[in-house]
C-alpha cells in the first residue's frame, strides 16, 4: 500500500462518500446538466463548505475519474462506489 494514501476514519468516510459520487458524476460520459439538481441536494447537505468541497474535487475525484473523459466509451452509469473509495 502507498504509505502517503489518505486515512479516513468511519466517520469521515460517511460524509465524504456522497460527496465522492455527487462530484465523480461530473466525469460521466452522459449529459451531467441531467443530475444537477440532484448534485446540488447532495453537496448542500454535506458538512463540507465550498472551499473544501472544491479540494475534494480536485485532489480526491479527479485524479481518479478524469481519464474517463478521455474514453472513446467511458463508463456513462456512475462509477462503482467501493473502487472509486479504493482508488481515493
Amino acid at each position: 500500500m502507498n504509505s502517503s494514501a489518505i486515512r479516513f476514519s468511519d466517520s469521515q468516510l460517511d460524509e465524504r462518500r456522497p460527496v465522492w459520487e455527487a462530484l465523480s458524476a461530473m466525469y460521466l460520459d452522459t449529459d451531467v446538466s441531467l443530475s444537477r439538481a440532484w448534485r446540488v441536494q447532495v453537496l448542500s447537505a454535506s458538512p463540507y463548505s465550498l472551499e473544501e468541497m472544491d479540494a475534494i474535487l480536485r485532489e480526491e475525484i479527479h485524479p481518479v475519474c478524469f481519464s474517463n473523459l478521455f474514453q472513446p466509451a467511458g463508463e456513462w452509469a456512475g462509477f462503482d462506489p467501493g473502487r472509486l473509495e479504493q482508488a481515493i
